[in-house]
């Protein structure tokens, strides 16, 4: 199934499984699409003591070499000894790929051996962090980085994989066979992106997705889909997704601006919203700017705003039969009758407000530092009047409100790392930071 990639999200609490956002054709229509990516495993790299692999007789100099030439004489072997070897079980193709089998297998059996012990400590070490399932494996890899314990080139190192969900280990690990252990902290969406060579948002394949209906589905989508893991996301050099770059164009996003207007009670002393207008636009084009023509008029230029009374205050005179010549106006009708929509408190205007958001489904929201303060301030009204299904203010199903609080000036000037993963599933453009 072809689809766009926009976002990634990694949930605490499912270390698991990796959340990718992004759109697809659904139902006649581009539609946004949640992908569930399970299964999801950390990949270690264990520097070994130079005495591990030490090789003063040069017996594993002699199998790599042997083990080097069997492959390349194997990839050497025209394909037409390959097929007949498939069909009949022998031939020059199926020797030599069974020589080269052989050899790699060969290589690796002795550099187990000599890996025993280093083997050993590793497993008991991650045993008593909670890693209860793993795979070691000898590979080789290059390093050019400052560790001083570390030796400059190609070398052989030891693959440690084991399931995301169990526990990540420190990064300052050392043992008496080993001195570096790699990749202790790297995030699942770093570990997909490199393995899977996902270069950006952009258009992928996923293979053989379940689609999630009902009470299964744990986002906003329109659709939901689950992989069987990281392999079924198909990127990078594969045909069929290099095809789809090359000759698909981006599908249309939808972008939303958001603003609100706020007062602060007399007797809370805090900020309270009594209004939020939203500007939105359907079909923008992600990778290039759009005609002037293309956007800027009423009938596709549309917005809403939801307003509410001052408590204890009732409406202005004649306010509510201005709001239903303004919603009855051609402008009015354009925007399905509800431009403006009053509301009698504030726990109310939320409400609508997200329900209007979860029906518009922007890809994009905009403002100007709307990340430090618009929906910072959208974020703890809604947290402390307790407004049901808060989350739809981003694409993930939560129930509970992460930390909004701690950012620094990180993120425009004062949100918080907590408060922007309320939004995981929508880009963010905050002119503020431009």
């Amino acid at each position: 199934m072809p689809f766009y990639l926009i976002d990634a999200f990694e949930n605490p609490d499912r270390p698991d499984v990796l959340y990718l956002f992004g759109k697809a054709w659904y139902r006649g229509k581009w539609s946004s699409c949640c992908t569930l990516v399970p299964n999801m495993h950390r990949s270690l790299l264990v520097v070994p003591a130079p005495h591990v692999f030490a090789d003063p007789s040069g017996e594993l100099a002699a199998l790599e070499a042997a083990a080097k030439d069997a492959a390349a004489a194997a990839a050497a072997a025209p394909a037409s000894a390959g097929a007949g070897a498939a069909e009949e079980g022998g031939g020059e193709g199926g020797e030599l790929q069974a020589a080269a089998q052989a050899a790699r297998l060969e290589l690796l059996k002795a550099l187990h051996a000599r890996a025993a012990d280093l083997k050993a400590e590793l497993r008991a070490l991650l045993l008593r962090q909670g890693v209860r399932s793993m795979r070691v494996v000898p590979v080789r890899r290059n390093y050019a980085f400052e560790d001083p314990s570390v030796p400059h080139g190609e070398q052989w190192v030891l693959k440690v994989r084991y399931p995301a969900a169990e526990p990540t280990l420190m990064t300052t690990l050392k043992g008496e066979h080993f001195r570096a252990v790699f990749n202790t902290r790297q995030s699942l969406l770093e570990a997909l992106v490199l393995k899977r060579r996902v270069m950006g948002p952009g258009w992928v394949l996923l293979q053989a997705p379940r689609i999630k209906e009902g009470s299964a589905m744990v986002s906003w989508c329109k659709l939901e889909v689950e992989l069987s893991g990281p392999k079924a996301l198909l990127a990078g050099k594969h045909a069929g997704a290099a095809e789809l770059r090359a000759r698909r164009p981006p599908p249309p996003l939808t972008a939303a601006a958001l603003n609100l207007r706020l007062h602060t009670n007399p007797q809370t002393q805090q900020p309270e919203i009594l209004a939020a207008s939203v500007v939105h636009l359907a079909g923008v084009s992600p990778d290039s700017p759009m005609p002037r023509e293309e956007w800027s008029s009423p009938q596709l230029l549309r917005n809403f705003t939801v307003v509410r009374k001052l408590d204890g205050h009732p409406w202005p005179p004649g306010y509510e039969a201005s709001v239903a010549a303004d919603n009855a106006s051609p402008r009015g009708r354009l925007n399905g009758g509800s431009m403006v929509v009053p509301q009698p408190n504030e726990r109310a205007l939320l409400g609508c407000l997200l329900a209007k958001l979860q029906a518009l489904d922007a890809d994009v929201l905009v403002g100007h530092n709307i990340s430090a303060f618009d929906l910072s301030v959208l974020l703890h009204r809604l947290q402390a009047l307790k407004v049901p299904l808060w989350s739809r203010v981003g694409r993930l199903r939560r129930n509970t409100f992460p930390k909004l609080t701690g950012g620094g000036h990180i993120f425009g000037g004062g949100a918080s790392a907590g408060l922007l993963t309320c939004l995981a599933g929508r880009l963010l453009c905050d002119t503020y930071l431009s």
